[in-house]
Formats: structure tokens, C-alpha cells, sequence
């Protein structure tokens, strides 16, 4: 009796439904239609708040479709004729990611994600992405069993004035390491909400260029003040050089007066010396 050869389940094609393969083809559409796809992380994004952002991003003409792998391999691969190139987003393809679509600029969309962001409570377990830091100073927690809580993550703290002042600076926790229960405890009860939450941009398909690009951050708080430190240092070479600009002006004069009292001054010296 002749057996069936057994087929492995690498040769084995997967037949896609009717309704995934429509999806597939709208997907491809959508690839196709607009100049800017941008990739995001959407880890540790409940779903709650996913639909927030959902909405949130409708109102600014950005689509966004949480999709698997699988179905945007394959829309990919319906699209690469239409875009060249777009066939480099699948090494970007993470495990929780979403795909948003826009006429936008892709930077323009990051900075929109940035403002949508929330602050977020630390997890038990969690890893920290940077030191969790607890600067020195009164808390409005009162004395009581809080103080105790507080001494069990090593942080010097004492009572003044009924409530607990925290003595010194600490790092609770380092980078990379996990944050435990006792710490999570203390950081509630100071009402520290350390971490944001929101969607992260991995890397984005840019029409124009035809390319795409990776590693894009917007940083608003960073770029103000760097914004303010080259301000800082344009206004101090334009004291130095006495370059008139209303910025200046007032600057500028107020030296000049300064100086011309020091040579008022010198004179009437020099006068006075002479005449001796």
C-alpha cells in the first residue's frame, strides 16, 4: 500500500481568506496613496489609550491601522512596484508596531506623537530605560508610615515642619536595571509618574525620496533649550563686538556710559595730578 508523501510545513502555502486578502489589497492601497508611511511601537500601549491616539491622529488627517507581519509583507510586496524602495520598512517590522499613514512630513508627524504622549506610573519588573532619580527636598507626604516606606529604597529622609523632607539626592534605580515593588511603592506615594507612554517612531517610508529613514526623534524640551543656550551665546558675541540690534541696544548704551564715567573720572584725576 503506497503512503502519501507528507508534505513539510515550509513547502506548505498558507491559504489566505477572502477577507485578509482584501484587506491586503486596501492595505496596498493605502501604501500606494500616500507620500509619507510611518512605523511606530506601540509597547506597553493599552488599547484603551490606543484608540485615543487613534482618534487623536484622525483629527490630524493621519490614518493608523494596527496590523500583523504577515499581512504587510504582503501589502509590501503589492506596493514595491508603486514605491521603490518600500521593501526596506521589513527589517524595521517589530513585534507591537503600527503603520500610520499621512500626507504629513514624517518629522511633522513624530513631533505630533511627542505632544501625545502621558506620563505613566512604573511597572513592577520593569526595566529602566534611564536612572530613575529622586532630587532632594519636601514632599507633602505627612510624618507617619510613609517615612518608613521611604527609608526601605535608601532614601535619607527626615520630618520638618509635620511633613517628610527628603535629605539627598538618590538614584532609586539604575538604567537597564528592574524596578522593583518598594520602589513602585515609593515613587505612588510621591506621586512620581516616571515613564511616558504613547507611540514610538521606528523608522519611516518617505515618497519624495524615495527612502527610508530610521532613528527619528523629536526631543521639544531638548531643542528649547538648546534653542535658548544658542540665543544666550549669539546675544554674548553681540555685546562683545558692540553690534547695535534692539536685543542690545539698551546693553550696549548702558556700557557706553559706564565707560564714558571711567574716562570722566580718569580725567578729572589726571587734571588733578597735574595741578599738584
Amino acid at each position: 500500500m503506497l503512503k502519501k508523501k507528507r508534505k513539510n510545513d515550509g513547502d506548505m502555502k498558507r491559504e489566505i481568506p477572502e477577507v485578509k486578502k482584501k484587506y491586503v489589497n486596501d492595505l496596498a492601497k493605502l501604501m500606494n496613496e500616500y507620500p509619507t508611511i510611518l512605523l511606530v511601537s506601540v509597547e506597553g500601549v493599552s488599547s484603551s489609550f490606543f484608540n485615543e491616539l487613534k482618534h487623536a491622529l484622525k483629527k490630524e488627517g493621519i490614518i493608523t491601522k494596527l496590523i500583523k507581519k504577515r499581512l504587510v509583507l504582503l501589502a509590501i510586496e503589492k506596493s514595491k512596484n508603486e514605491k521603490k524602495n518600500i521593501e526596506q520598512l521589513e527589517q524595521h517590522l517589530d513585534k507591537n508596531f503600527a503603520l500610520l499613514f499621512s500626507e504629513k512630513d514624517a518629522l511633522d508627524i513624530a513631533s505630533i506623537l511627542e505632544d501625545l504622549k502621558r506620563p505613566t506610573k512604573a511597572k513592577v519588573g520593569q526595566i529602566a530605560p534611564m536612572d530613575l532619580v529622586i532630587e532632594s527636598g519636601p514632599t507633602d507626604l505627612p510624618a507617619g508610615p510613609a517615612l518608613s516606606e521611604l527609608t526601605k529604597v535608601k532614601l535619607k529622609a527626615g520630618i520638618d515642619g509635620g511633613k517628610i523632607t527628603i535629605k539627598e539626592r538618590a538614584v532609586l534605580v539604575k538604567n537597564g536595571e528592574k524596578i522593583s515593588k518598594n520602589v513602585c511603592d515609593v515613587l505612588s506615594l510621591l506621586n512620581i509618574n516616571p515613564f511616558t507612554s504613547g507611540f514610538i517612531t521606528i523608522a519611516a517610508y518617505d515618497s519624495n525620496s524615495q527612502k527610508v529613514l530610521a532613528g527619528i526623534r523629536v526631543d521639544k524640551k531638548g531643542m528649547l533649550q538648546e534653542l535658548l543656550l544658542k540665543n544666550s551665546e549669539a546675544l554674548n558675541l553681540a555685546i562683545h563686538i558692540n553690534y547695535p540690534v534692539k536685543e542690545t541696544i539698551k546693553i550696549l548704551l548702558g556700557k557706553a556710559n559706564m565707560q564714558a564715567q571711567k574716562l570722566n573720572l580718569y580725567s578729572v584725576q589726571t587734571e588733578n595730578s597735574l595741578e599738584e
